[in-house]
């Protein structure tokens, strides 16, 4: 729905007799133009990042509505709205592994140290420590470093964004 349209309901329920339907569904008119507001603010951006003036203006933009909104709400929908994308590096077995199913299941790349090559440098099952790369160009040399170090195996670089790993804080981004 558009802001203006929200806005002309969030301007009708105000005219509406107070009852704690009508409380209810002016929350939930309030909650609805916040998330157009940060959206139309993103509209024609072909990055998604927020700093400082971005939520100073999406704060005006919601003043203009009589509407309040915190820096941690704007943060939150921002992050419902645009979460982050992460690379990882998968392989998989080019021969059939008929104990671990590593051919049809991948690995993932990993680092402990978060160096290329190292002790801590190899490959293994779950996603939580993969490495996760913020860039497709540091991705690539790292997988065509993995190439060379674990043979006969077929690789690939995969997108995914941070609600994959669940409520933790991503570890080993690079």
């Amino acid at each position: 729905m558009s802001i203006k349209k929200l806005a002309d309901a969030r301007t009708y329920l105000d005219s509406l007799e107070k009852n704690e339907y009508n409380e209810y569904l002016k929350e939930k008119f309030d909650n609805e133009l916040k998330e157009e507001i940060v959206l139309n603010h993103y509209q024609n951006k072909t990055e998604y990042a927020l700093n400082e003036a971005d939520i100073k203006t999406i704060s005006d933009d919601c003043g203009k509505y009589c509407l309040d909104i915190t820096e941690d709400e704007i943060k939150e929908i921002f992050a419902r709205k645009f979460p982050r994308k992460y690379f990882v590096i998968q392989a998989y077995k080019n021969e059939v592994d008929e104990k671990y199913y590593c051919h049809l299941t991948p690995n993932y790349l990993t680092s402990y140290n978060m160096e290329l090559g190292g002790s801590s440098f190899g490959l293994q099952s779950g996603l939580h420590d993969a490495l996760k790369f913020t860039s497709e160009e540091t991705a690539i040399k790292w997988k065509d470093y993995a190439k060379d170090k674990f043979l006969n195996r077929s690789w690939e670089i995969v997108e995914i964004d941070e609600r994959l790993l669940g409520k933790y804080k991503p570890l080993y981004v690079l």
